[in-house]
Parts: structure tokens; C-alpha cells; sequence
């Protein structure tokens, strides 16, 4: 028991001694006495590594800030079409009472209703399938990824620290040369002893650090690759579906034509006064980079306008048959079937 506090006690005067030592030769660095060792290749590589965790970091940030605002999107679509059925299927009288089940009922009430039943199953089916395997497939493969930072930066705070154990013995050295004690005096060997074991400490840890410097450098090129791919395969998706989905019902609201009239022509204009930075105009060079033509891209338009050109042929008999199930496709297919899409 004595020998065990004996090496307790050897042990902590050992302790405090080098943290005295370091927290020392940290001050007189500060204030110019001691000139600290600089390592321009290690600084332009910690420099690197910091800006690509920073970068790392900035994706970390954006994924949340994308799933926040796809989860709280379709929500808020969900609550949306709720309040505009619920806003066709009531009539307020004169004394200012709602009265439900009108018998005048709005002739928007079936198509809001088959509307707000696929914005929910949108909201049940979709939205959670696209937010398990964005999380799986984006956001944690990047936060196991950011894991490996912290280690590597322990590696780093434990550089510094014995870079300040060989500036301190380095200084006491110079020290001993200066006041005229050659390189045989028991003082000067014992600094001699002390600095070349602390430069073989930080040569080991150097070495540590720069492999891992390195690897990080070399897996940059195809780092994030699987996640850009899922998080582009989500959000398409979602959308892809959504629109399916909902293109369904355009035959039944003739009027949707002139507000997707505008929306194209507003595309057009701004196409036409500003080519050089107009969203079409840059995507549509991009995907002709990429092999693509504009013609490609039109399908889904011609779609649009043909489902809305459906509806002039609808008769008065049809729209006022409307149900609901006849417009909800999720009421047809099996949640695991649009789940299993992804």
C-alpha cells in the first residue's frame, strides 16, 4: 500500500511537472522570449484537413436543414388541402352558424377531398418512407464520417503538446550552449537526452497524423458520392410520384390549365429577358453537357397538357359522380409497393 501512494505521488509530481513545463514554454512563446518551431508542411496539411471537415460540416448542416423543411412541407400540404375541403363541404348562413352537409355543396368539394387524401397518404406513405433512407443513406453514413474527426484531432492537441516539450527542452539547451557548457557537461546531456526522445515522440505522432491527413485527402474524390445519389433518387421520388399522383385529377379541374399557362410563360419570359442566368436556360446547358437534349426533357410537360385537355371532354354527368376512392391511387396499391420504390 505505501509503494502504490509512493508511485501515485512520483506520478503526479511527474504530471504537474510536464503540464508546468508545457503551460511555461507556452508564455514564453506568447510574449517572444522562445521562438516556436514551425512546420510549413504539417500547416498546409492541417489547413487542408480543416477545410474539408468544414466543407463536411456545411453538408451535415444542409441535410437537417432539408429534411426539417420536407417534413414540415408536407405537413403543412397535408393541413392545407384539409382546410380547403373542409372549407368546400360547410356553408355559413346568415346568423353566422356553420352549417355542415349543405345540400348546395361546392362544386370544388370532390376533387379538394381526393386531393387531401392523397396529400395524407403522401404524408403516411411517402414522406416517411423518403425520410428512413434519406437518414440511412445520407445524413449517417456523413456523421460516421465526421466521427473520425475527433480522434484525429486528439492526435493533434497531443503534437502540440510535445512540440511545446521540444521547444522547452530545445530553449534550455540553447540555454546551456549559450552560457558556455560544452556538449559533454552532465547538464547539457541530460537536455540532449530529453530532446532527442521528445523529437522521436513527435516524429511518431507527425507520421500518425499525416496518414490520416492523407487518407481523408485521397477518399475526397469519391467522398459523399453515395449519398449525393440517394439524396437525388429521394428527391426525385417524391416528386416524380406526387405529380403521377396528382396529374390524376387535372381532368376534373379544368381550371388548373391557365394558372400552369401562366407558370410556363413566366418560365419563358424569364428565360427570354435573361438567358445567360435563367434557371431553365442553365439546366437545360447542363443536361446538354451531360448528353441530354431539351427534347428529353419535355415529356413530362406534354403529359401535364394532355391530362388537362381531358377535362373539356368530361361531361357534366362524370363530375358530378365524383368519389373519392376513384381518384386515390394509394387506395389501390399496397404502402410496401411505394416503399419498396425507393
Amino acid at each position: 500500500r505505501n509503494l502504490s501512494r509512493f508511485s501515485m505521488s512520483v506520478y503526479n509530481q511527474g504530471f504537474f511537472a510536464t503540464a508546468r513545463r508545457r503551460a511555461k514554454e507556452g508564455l514564453m512563446q506568447a510574449v517572444g522570449a522562445h521562438q516556436a518551431t514551425e512546420d510549413a508542411e504539417f500547416d498546409s496539411k492541417h489547413r487542408k484537413f480543416n477545410f474539408h471537415v468544414g466543407e463536411l460540416h456545411k453538408v451535415k448542416e444542409s441535410m437537417e436543414l432539408w429534411i426539417e423543411t420536407f417534413d414540415m412541407f408536407c405537413s403543412s400540404s397535408h393541413m392545407l388541402g384539409s382546410v380547403f375541403k373542409n372549407f368546400f363541404s360547410l356553408n355559413v348562413n346568415v346568423s353566422g352558424k356553420i352549417q355542415e352537409q349543405n345540400p348546395n355543396i361546392s362544386p370544388y368539394f370532390h376533387v379538394s377531398s381526393a386531393f387531401e387524401e392523397i396529400l395524407r397518404d403522401i404524408k403516411q406513405v411517402i414522406q416517411p418512407a423518403i425520410r428512413e433512407t434519406f437518414l440511412n443513406r445520407c445524413l449517417k453514413p456523413l456523421l460516421s464520417i465526421l466521427a473520425l474527426v475527433p480522434p484525429i484531432n486528439e492526435h493533434i492537441y497531443a503534437r502540440k503538446t510535445m512540440l511545446l516539450d521540444f521547444d522547452s527542452f530545445r530553449a534550455k539547451l540553447e540555454k546551456e550552449i549559450a552560457a558556455g557548457r560544452d556538449a559533454s557537461h552532465p547538464s547539457s546531456v541530460k537536455n540532449l537526452m530529453k530532446l532527442d526522445e521528445s523529437s522521436k515522440r513527435l516524429w511518431d505522432v507527425q507520421q500518425t497524423i499525416y496518414a490520416l491527413f492523407d487518407e481523408f485527402e485521397t477518399a475526397k474524390g469519391i467522398m459523399l458520392g453515395t449519398e449525393f445519389t440517394s439524396f437525388m433518387a429521394c428527391y426525385y421520388h417524391h416528386y416524380s410520384s406526387s405529380t403521377d399522383i396528382v396529374s390524376r385529377l387535372l381532368p376534373l379541374l379544368p381550371q388548373v390549365s391557365s394558372t400552369l399557362s401562366l407558370l410556363h410563360s413566366k418560365l419563358e419570359s424569364g428565360s427570354e429577358t435573361n438567358p445567360s442566368t435563367s434557371t431553365t436556360s442553365v439546366s437545360y446547358s447542363l443536361l446538354e453537357k451531360l448528353g441530354f437534349t431539351k427534347g428529353d426533357s419535355s415529356v413530362g410537360s406534354e403529359n401535364v397538357t394532355m391530362e388537362t385537355s381531358k377535362a373539356a371532354t368530361a361531361t357534366e354527368e362524370e363530375k358530378s359522380t365524383l368519389k373519392v376512392s376513384d381518384y386515390n391511387p394509394f387506395l389501390k396499391l399496397p404502402s410496401a409497393k411505394f416503399i419498396a420504390q425507393l
